[in-house]
């Protein structure tokens, strides 16, 4: 998937790569996507969260 979607090559920490995106598609734990995070991203945005459970 990161071969299609992340055509920038971009690396770093989820903190550093969400600024400015349009779109997040995420399975993670709770608290991994901070409202922080979400602020930074772009103005126009779409965010598809899937919380996995242990």
């Amino acid at each position: 998937m990161a071969e299609i979607t992340n055509l920038g090559c971009e690396k770093g920490t989820l903190e550093e790569v969400i600024k400015g995106a349009d779109v997040f598609i995420g399975v993670s734990a709770p608290g991994a996507v901070t409202q922080e995070m979400v602020r930074s991203m772009a103005k126009d945005l779409c965010i598809c969260l899937r919380q996995s459970y242990s």
